[in-house]
């Protein structure tokens, strides 16, 4: 089993339907991830990476260090780097560009008031992009329990996620863009940035 956080890049589970593994989506955080039976590949957007959960169920630098260097020893037998596979997944899924932007609060009700700019009065747009569906996430989603966040899709290609951080006294906005190149989508994200800086003041 595939697996990635809700706020991790959408990529994880465009490989596994190439390949036709199987792919799960969790709530935030490895005590979600790490419930997943048969994990065989575990993600989160904070970079933490599960190759083994048999031996470490949970997020593990060493033995993820230890498959990236086989990877790229199989890589380099076939005259290929890392960087050219990664090419090869931009090339066939669209770049996935991600960025986190964090606003440190000062109480939880600035946390409900900044969520409930979405939820009371939902954007339309924001900056040139137009709004295409926008999820709550304290109702159950596509099999997820319900948690404290909203998500926003915007054209057919750009999802943002707002959460308040389980651990720090922080609003999290977690962007998305897929495009064909690197340049289009950081030019984007840097775009939306802005925009949503209004949002989480």
């Amino acid at each position: 089993m595939l697996a990635n956080s809700i706020v991790s890049s959408s990529i994880l589970s465009k490989i596994a339907q190439h390949y036709g593994l199987p792919f799960k989506e969790t709530l935030t955080g490895f005590k979600w991830l790490a419930k997943i039976p048969n994990l065989w590949f575990g993600y989160e957007e904070a970079l933490g990476y599960a190759v083994d959960s048999k031996s470490v169920n949970d997020k593990d630098g060493i033995s993820a260090a230890l498959v990236l260097a086989q990877l790229a020893t199989d890589l380099k037998a076939e005259g290929k780097t890392l960087v050219d596979l990664l090419d090869e997944i931009w090339e066939r899924h669209g770049y996935h560009g991600t960025k986190q932007i964090s606003v440190r609060t000062t109480s939880v009700a600035q946390i409900d008031a900044i969520l409930s700019k979405f939820r009371d009065a939902t954007p339309a747009t924001i900056g040139r992009f137009s709004l295409t569906a926008f999820d709550d996430l304290e109702k159950p989603q596509d099999g997820l329990p319900p948690t404290n966040g909203v998500r926003i899709r915007l054209m057919d290609n750009i999802r943002i996620i707002v959460r308040p951080s389980g651990t720090e006294p922080k609003i999290k906005c977690y962007i998305e863009v897929i495009t064909k190149d690197r340049a289009t989508s950081e030019k984007i994200i840097a775009e939306l940035e802005k925009e949503l800086h209004t949002f989480l003041s």
